[in-house]
């Protein structure tokens, strides 16, 4: 008699796969979370006194253009004169803003993440490719100042 190979059931299937899946999403480091890391690696600073906020609605675009203005492409001054050929030049430049931004589903966000005195403007996004199916987060600093503020030191005794 030929032994017949069996195939796990529908069911099965389903109970052999949630734990990898509940292991891969219970990984996933999120933008902000990988801006606090970065940050606390960089300054040696305790998570515990690191704010992290999403500068909603804020590009990278205009955080370079507001910390570096002269960055900003200006027209050259033929074009400057003549209002027409100035609105299709400013067009063509905001279509390569838009452009320069990432995919959508691995956008880029602003976050502002200070303490120890010091607070540094990041873009954080999650990469395309993952590592054993969890998602890679990213974050690179835009804009780096030492903080008006208090170290956030612990208060003494």
């Amino acid at each position: 008699m030929k032994s017949r190979t069996t195939f796990p059931t529908s069911r099965s299937r389903h109970v052999l796969l949630a734990p990898l899946l509940a292991a891969s999403l219970g990984g996933c480091k999120s933008q902000e979370e990988q801006a606090r890391d970065e940050f606390s690696e960089e300054f040696s600073c305790p998570a515990s006194r690191i704010e992290v906020r999403e500068l909603e609605g804020v590009t990278p675009y205009d955080v370079r253009q507001k910390y570096n203005p002269t960055a900003k492409p200006q027209p050259p001054a033929e074009i400057a004169a003549d209002p027409e050929r100035l609105a299709i030049w400013e067009e063509k430049e905001e279509e390569k803003r838009r452009a320069s931004q990432r995919e959508p589903g691995f956008g880029s966000n602003v976050f502002e993440a200070t303490g120890c005195g010091e607070t540094i403007t990041y873009e954080c996004w999650r990469k395309k490719k993952s590592v054993n199916f969890e998602p890679m987060v990213d974050c690179r600093a835009l804009h780096r100042e030492r903080s008006k503020t208090s170290t956030n030191a612990p208060e003494g005794n």
